[in-house]
Order: C-alpha cells, then sequence, then structure tokens
C-alpha cells in the first residue's frame, strides 16, 4: 500500500514538474523570434520615398530579398509575395511592415538596404499602388 501511494506521489510531482517546464521550453524553442527595430529617418536627398513605384521599386526588392522563401511553391510562415495582388494583401493588413521591422529586418541588406525599406514603407503608406 505504502508502495502505490509512494509512486502516485512520484508519478504527480513529475506531472507537475512536465506542466512547469514544457511550457517555458515552447517559449524558449519557438521558430521565430520577434524583435521590432526602429526604422531610422533617411535624408530625403539621398533616398527617394515619393511617389514609390511596384514595379521599378517594391518588387525588384522583393525578388532579391523575400520571393526565394516566399512564393507560391514555398510560402514560409505562410506568406506569398509572389505577384502584385498577394503582396498588397500583405501591405494593407500590416504584415509586411510588422515583417519588415522585426523577424525579417535582416533579411533585406546590402548598400541602400535602409532606403530600400524606406520605400516599403512609404509605398503602404501611399496605399499600396501597382503603379
Amino acid at each position: 500500500m505504502k508502495s502505490n501511494l509512494k509512486q502516485n506521489n512520484i508519478l504527480r510531482s513529475m506531472i507537475v514538474a512536465l506542466m512547469l517546464v514544457l511550457p517555458a521550453l515552447m517559449l524558449i524553442t519557438s521558430c521565430e523570434k520577434v524583435e521590432y527595430v526602429t526604422a531610422e529617418p533617411i535624408d530625403p536627398n539621398l533616398c527617394d520615398t515619393t511617389n514609390v513605384s511596384y514595379a521599378e521599386v517594391i518588387e525588384p526588392v522583393l525578388v532579391e530579398f523575400c520571393i526565394e522563401c516566399h512564393n507560391s511553391g514555398r510560402s514560409d510562415a505562410g506568406v506569398n509575395l509572389e505577384g502584385y495582388d498577394n503582396v498588397q494583401t500583405y501591405a494593407l493588413n500590416g504584415r509586411l511592415k510588422s515583417s519588415m521591422l522585426g523577424t525579417m529586418n535582416s533579411y533585406v541588406k546590402g548598400e541602400g538596404a535602409d532606403c530600400k525599406k524606406q520605400q516599403i514603407f512609404a509605398w503602404i503608406e501611399q496605399g499600396a499602388q501597382n503603379n
């Protein structure tokens, strides 16, 4: 009888420990770390953010930095940025800007990266036009 009681107590202790440890492990090992950065203002003389064109500015940036993982055949995080209609959806619902300020911020890199990001934000603010 004492043996069963002792086993039950050990089992309960293990269940309680798992209930405490599993949520912590899930937080630690989540597949996406969200860190938001602030967008620094850029000198307008060095980066034109007026009347940003989807065809001339936005699409080439997406093709260079995003389409490899976010397309119709491979849509990481459930995001497909292939084609204007898809891009406009994410632009207008806030996910494109949110991602550019958070998890995807470091993916747009190299010379002029900050300007490219500002142009994407400006394009969104200008209504995400198909121009």
